[in-house]
């Protein structure tokens, strides 16, 4: 749901009208990220890496890094609270073969 606006600028509803129809899933995987159905047991390591407390403290940090360049050159943000997300790369998707399995 916090996400829900990000994905309405794309036109991109939440939920298909229709089973099987386009979605946040359905973009997301064209757009390069790993699809619900791909995720078996070779994945594990990956999620575990995502259970690191120290994973996200650097997430935070950088992302408090990169808002501190607009502040320190006096743009004021239109936004006060952030939402991000950390996903998984298809490996087989072209877009994400082409930028080295990294997006943001």
């Amino acid at each position: 749901k916090p996400f829900e606006k990000k994905w309405a600028c794309y036109n991109v509803p939440m939920k298909a009208a229709q089973p099987n129809g386009y979605d946040v899933i359905m973009a997301s995987g064209m757009l390069g990220f790993l699809l619900p159905e791909k995720i078996d047991e070779t994945w594990a390591q990956s999620i575990t890496l995502l259970d690191d407390n120290q994973f996200w403290d650097n997430c935070q940090k950088s992302i408090e890094r990169s808002l501190k360049c607009f502040t320190d050159a006096e743009i004021e943000l239109p936004i006060k609270e952030y939402f991000y997300t950390v996903l998984l790369a298809d490996p087989e998707n072209p877009y994400m073969i082409m930028n080295d399995n990294y997006c943001g």
